[in-house]
């Protein structure tokens, strides 16, 4: 595979991944005047701060998710059955958050859409030490006895140090500090001609979302190469050079002699060229449709959030899959007082972590395995 098509499939799964999950994403600039382009970063650098620093709120959301893979006969049943089910599934999310002390709730509901459609709750509760889970109990995935109606309790120091992450990986002031760094990065390189504002009366807002001002984010394949190009060439070094933060480097679990390498490697490397790196992203990715709407508030906080994305990959010339996404986000009862609906699970309710681990080590012995 040549090098430039390596470039380009490594920068499609960064489309794919990050942009559903993040807020702060670029837009196509037809249309932006060039007063309007400053004051639309400087918005949203604002917007973002002021994210970081709200002290409560409620949320509630929805994911869905299509995976349309080519009709074929020479399928396996059993994988056929995954196939449809992975042509729609839903995920509901409603909850609430405060910042000191963090504490987070949410009920997430997984819903699969096939022949028979099935959902699977799941409670679950965090906070800066502790994470409790409430695993779904149904007849297709049976929970043992001692389970039913229990929160799993995990110690998050305890899995980051099985998992060979280091303490402050949980520091959240540090993280969100990484995290402002990172999206002020991206509105200075993308703000001025990626983003626009749009007028909110040409956006479907749902009822009782507040809304002073809409940014729209839109990309295409015809506009995907100044997008890339600053990627390439503006952004990764960008986002090496903070990694010179002896802090971020043990929050990501990295180290600095893995930052010096990396820096050698994008020193020493050919130049990339951004016309072959697009040729080859357009020959395998069709973009349908990817645009995200943030609202904003007149205080400058994300009230509603909805991001789409809908591509086609071409895999050979006749073969091709469709992979749909599509995430909505808003918060009410923004820095006010509220109780939280769950709660921390009381020690009655709660089954720690090492005994789901002899449990299932119990069941495995049983089945012969």
């Amino acid at each position: 595979m040549k090098r430039t098509r390596v470039v380009s499939v490594l920068f499609a799964l960064l489309l794919i991944l990050a942009l559903p999950f993040q807020q702060a994403n670029a837009a196509s600039s037809n249309g932006v005047t060039e007063g309007s382009e400053a004051t639309i970063t400087e918005l949203l650098k604002e917007v973002y701060e002021n994210e970081q620093e709200l002290d409560s709120y409620k949320f509630e959301g929805n994911i869905n998710l299509g995976l349309i893979l080519p009709e074929t006969d020479e399928v396996d049943p059993e994988l056929a059955m995954i196939f449809d089910l992975l042509k729609d599934i839903q995920i509901d999310i409603s909850g609430a958050y405060k910042k000191d002390p963090m504490q987070l709730e949410a009920n997430i509901d997984l819903t699969l859409k096939g022949d028979i459609q099935t959902t699977f709750t799941m409670p679950m509760v965090m906070t800066q030490e502790k994470m409790w889970i409430k695993l779904p109990d149904s007849p297709l995935l049976p929970l043992p006895e001692e389970m039913k109606g229990k929160f799993i309790e995990y110690d998050l120091l305890e899995l980051a140090e099985l998992s060979g992450q280091p303490a402050t990986a949980l520091d959240y002031d540090l993280q969100m500090k990484l995290n402002s760094d990172i999206m002020n990065l991206v509105v200075e390189l993308f703000g001025k001609d990626f983003y626009k504002e749009v007028d909110p009366s040409t956006v479907t807002i749902p009822e009782g979302v507040v809304a002073d001002k809409v940014i729209k984010f839109e990309l295409t394949n015809e506009t995907i190469k100044p997008f890339i190009d600053t990627v390439l060439n503006d952004m990764l070094p960008k986002f090496v050079e903070l990694l010179d933060n002896p802090e971020y480097l043990e929050t990501l679990g990295i180290t600095a002699e893995d930052v010096k390498l990396l820096k050698e490697a994008y020193a020493t490397q050919e130049e990339i060229n951004v016309d072959e790196v697009v040729a080859e992203f357009n020959k395998f990715l069709k973009i349908n449709q990817l645009d995200e709407i943030i609202v904003i508030t007149e205080d400058n906080y994300i009230s509603y959030d909805k991001g789409t994305i809908d591509v086609t990959v071409i895999v050979e010339e006749e073969e091709a899959f469709t992979l749909k996404l599509s995430s909505i986000q808003s918060k009410s009862n923004v820095n006010e007082e509220f109780d939280f609906s769950i709660g921390i699970p009381s020690a009655e309710n709660v089954l720690p972590f090492e005994k789901l681990l002899e449990l299932e080590e119990a069941a495995l012995t049983n089945s012969g395995i």
